[in-house]
């Protein structure tokens, strides 16, 4: 949450739930974002903040609102990419291949296929957005690295930890995440991995879920472990990419795992009975120490940052 705007939090969840909604195919978005952000000056500034995670040519670039270009542009590690510069910074590590068969006994000489190989990845506290030299649109989440292979209509997606939206794909996916693999149709979906274990969502639309023998057909909203078996809706599944946490009553507990997740020195709640007491707000994904002040002044709560692997929150 931005302290010096003194913008409510009800503002920032309400420009979150507007960026989440762009690039759906809703009727008169256009219309509806306009007449909101015109009808209050924080509106614009809560929108700006929450939409920098994105560039301008993003999720809104060709509409009214994107053309309009006084969108604050987000910082050059956050932007989307059309393609990777080699050795920028450590953060990405990118390997092009282009493979042409023209000669094979038995066969008429030509090319066969082209196919491209690349890595990705993102530090903690990034979420990063690439387009892929064979036109594939990934999302990644904090902390997380995938190896992407494409020839003609194939995609193999090999997730070594994270999460991960795949934008645009046309056809069926494979995914690779530990020992698992599995069969994604339809798009857009997540896919996550850590610790050996993960789940397949359908952020937008209905997706098909093939692992082994078994299918499964996730309606919008719906996830499914690595095994194609259906599971419970989670506490962080569909909004992450806005780059904002956006909670009504959620326990304190479940906000702090999910800023976790983007810490370099995770939060801990030194009293558990805080863990269940409720949180409301919007909040920026990227700065822990923000949301850890904010609870700190809604329970009066005290900071020890006196070490350097953590942030502890306490009751006076």
């Amino acid at each position: 949450m931005n302290d010096r705007a003194h913008i409510p939090a009800a503002i920032h969840a309400a420009a979150a739930r507007w960026v989440a909604r762009a690039g759906k195919g809703e009727a008169d978005y256009d219309a509806k974002l306009a007449a909101w952000l015109a009808r209050d000056p924080r509106h614009r500034q809560a929108y700006e903040e929450v939409h920098g995670v994105w560039d301008v040519p993003g999720e809104i670039g060709h509409t009214a609102i994107g053309r309009d270009r006084r969108l604050v542009r987000a910082p050059v590690y956050m932007r989307r990419s059309t393609h990777l510069a080699l050795g920028a910074a450590g953060l990405v590590g990118c390997l092009g291949l282009t493979l042409a068969v023209v000669g094979i006994p038995g066969r008429d000489l030509g090319v066969v296929s082209v196919a491209h190989a690349a890595s990705y990845s993102t530090r903690i506290g990034e979420i990063r957005r690439f387009k892929t030299k064979g036109g594939l649109v990934l999302v990644l989440d904090s902390n997380s690295r995938v190896a992407v292979s494409q020839e003609g209509g194939d995609v193999e997606l090999d997730l070594a930890r994270g999460r991960i939206r795949v934008e645009t794909a046309e056809g069926h996916v494979r995914v690779r995440a530990g020992a698992r693999s599995l069969r994604v149709d339809g798009s857009p979906f997540d896919v996550s991995f850590e610790a050996g274990m993960g789940h397949v969502l359908a952020p937008r639309v209905p997706i098909r879920v093939a692992a082994g023998d078994r299918v499964v057909e996730l309606a919008m909203g719906q996830r499914s472990d690595l095994d194609a078996k259906v599971l419970a809706p989670g506490a962080d599944d569909a909004n992450w990419v806005s780059g904002m946490l956006a909670v009504e009553n959620m326990p304190l507990g479940e906000a702090v795992a999910i800023i976790n997740r983007y810490a370099r020195r995770p939060l801990l709640l030194a009293d558990p009975a805080l863990a269940s007491r409720p949180v409301t707000g919007a909040f920026r994904r990227s700065d822990p120490e923000a949301f850890a002040r904010t609870v700190a002044r809604i329970y009066d709560l005290e900071i020890d940052q006196s070490r350097t692997d953590r942030v502890v929150l306490r009751t006076r």
